[in-house]
């Protein structure tokens, strides 16, 4: 398969190109109109040694270079690479392209700090997706919250460490009226799951379960995508206490409004989903993200996922992967910036 470009945007920073380069050559023709000031160019030679004009060329050229280089980095070029298991029978089977799914509550009942040492559960959701994201390994992944809609905010990409960031960023939702489920996950057919017959999705969402338009359950299981058409796999994580608690900051007339885990309507979900339910209380951080990577990792069928081929299996264990090239440019880049600095000034006889 080709090429292709986890954050393609950033190649409009390419047009910042010619004015950078504008401003070399500028400044390398306001030096020789100085020199000339003072003196002629032939006794300037004399005098001194010159700037060479070969050699500020050269280096204009480099960090043009060196610009490319970083947005060509910066645009994510990845390829995918099929997966190929070892099966028993000495044959092999196509894997689906995998994408994993974030998606985090930032109703402001997440503001409600009964997590481990005070966490809120917010902090807490933010501490297993991230912790998710450093063990992935060659996945797609994007990230979404949610409140009473649903909000893109990364699109699918394998740089991790703007993941990352991304994460680290995330904030309750002051102005959002509560959490409605129903409608967040019929949202998530239009905005995520754009390419059904192509990927295999992992969806985990992190959640108190908490919908404060009180919707049946059997409204928001029959909102849940397509699970009988779509190879994807629901994994649900609650925070929070069974027991209520009051969410900081919010009232309704004068008095403290109450939430808490709502495990029952979190389990149905899951269950539906084909996945599993966990409880953020009953694990830490790390060994959560490995308890839920062990799901995603896993090779059963979902929904046809999994493709029989008549391909031969590779020697040893397969591996579904893809090959991201973002060190290749960073590194020539590198290799010019350091060129840059000992190509000298001027050009000794």
């Amino acid at each position: 398969m080709g090429v292709n470009f986890s954050f393609p945007e950033a190649g409009w920073l390419l047009l910042a190109l010619v004015p950078l380069l504008y401003a070399q050559f500028a400044l390398h023709r306001h030096r020789m109109r100085q020199q000339r000031v003072y003196a002629s160019s032939l006794l300037l030679s004399r005098l001194m040694l010159p700037r060479s004009t070969s050699l500020s060329f050269a280096k204009t050229v480099g960090w043009g270079v060196i610009w490319t280089l970083l947005c060509l980095a910066l645009m994510g070029p990845f390829r995918k690479v099929d997966y190929v298991p070892t099966a028993a029978d000495g044959r092999g089977m196509d894997r689906l392209p995998e994408e994993v799914i974030l998606l985090v509550d930032t109703s402001p009942s997440m503001r409600v700090p009964d997590g481990v040492d005070g966490q809120t559960r917010l902090e807490q959701a933010k501490a297993i997706v991230e912790e998710i994201v450093r063990q992935l390994h060659g996945q797609m992944v994007s990230l979404y919250t949610f409140d009473s809609s649903l909000h893109a905010i990364v699109p699918p990409t394998v740089d991790y460490l703007f993941m990352r960031l991304a994460i680290h960023g995330l904030r309750i939702n002051q102005q959002a009226a509560g959490t409605w489920l129903a409608p967040v996950l019929k949202g998530l057919q239009m905005k995520a799951l754009l390419h059904p017959s192509q990927t295999r999705y992992t969806l985990v969402m992190i959640t108190d379960g908490g919908d404060t338009r009180k919707e049946s359950q059997q409204e928001i299981l029959q909102a849940l995508p397509l699970l009988g058409e779509l190879p994807l796999r629901l994994l649900v994580v609650g925070v929070g206490a069974v027991e209520p608690q009051p969410i900081p900051h919010v009232s309704i007339d004068g008095k403290p409004v109450m939430s808490q885990l709502e495990p029952v309507m979190l389990k149905a979900l899951a269950e539906k989903g084909k996945g599993r339910y966990e409880n953020a209380r009953d694990w830490n951080s790390w060994t959560l993200a490995r308890a839920l990577m062990d799901q995603i990792d896993e090779t059963e069928e979902i929904a046809g996922a999994v493709i029989p081929t008549t391909l031969e299996a590779k020697s040893g264990k397969g591996k579904w992967h893809i090959d991201s090239y973002y060190q290749i440019p960073v590194g020539i880049a590198v290799i010019f910036y350091c060129l840059n600095f000992l190509l000298p000034d001027t050009q000794r006889s």
